[in-house]
Formats: structure tokens, sequence, C-alpha cells
């Protein structure tokens, strides 16, 4: 998997139905995915702290590493094991696996 198939918070955005749909990959589109209008901003929370903020290249960087938003920023349409499920493969491609 290259550097710029996984976002800064581990998805892999090679997995997501948007990629290549009008998405080229969180990094490419600079945090700036569609689904963030849901949270009312314009770019990804992960992002916006991750690189813009931190200019952290993953979340892995961060000594916080599984911070609240980790555990806050969750897809309504997912169940609590897709989440869990979800989670741990996301800290696996971060290198920090729990």
């Amino acid at each position: 998997m290259s550097k710029n198939e996984v976002s800064c918070c581990g998805v892999v955005c090679t997995d997501c139905i948007e990629y290549k749909n009008g998405c080229e990959g969180c990094r490419s589109i600079e945090g700036k995915v569609e689904w963030a209008a849901y949270l009312g901003k314009e770019v990804c929370p992960f992002y916006q702290c991750c690189v813009n903020e931190h200019g952290y290249i993953t979340c892995a960087e961060c000594e916080k590493l599984p911070c609240e938003m980790f555990y806050n920023v969750v897809d309504p349409n997912c169940s609590r094991e897709e989440f869990e499920r979800e989670f741990k493969a996301r800290l696996k491609n971060l290198g920090r696996e729990k």
C-alpha cells in the first residue's frame, strides 16, 4: 500500500466508494472530503488537525493517538461493530495497533 493510498487518519482511500469518482484521495484534495459538510466543516477534522494544524503526515506522529476525535467522529450509518472493526484497522494502517 502506497503512502498516498492511506489518509492521515488511517483510512485506505482506495477502499472508499468516492475514490476515483471525483476524489483522488484525501491527500490530493487536501482533506476537503464531501462528508465534512455533514459536520459543518469544509475540511475533514482529522486532516485539519493532523496536517493543517500540526504539520504531520499521519496521526501516527501524534502522541495522543488515538485521541478523542478517533472515538467521537463516527459515521452515523455505521454499527458499533463496524466502528470497532474500522477503528482497529485504521490504527493498524497507521502502525499503532491496539
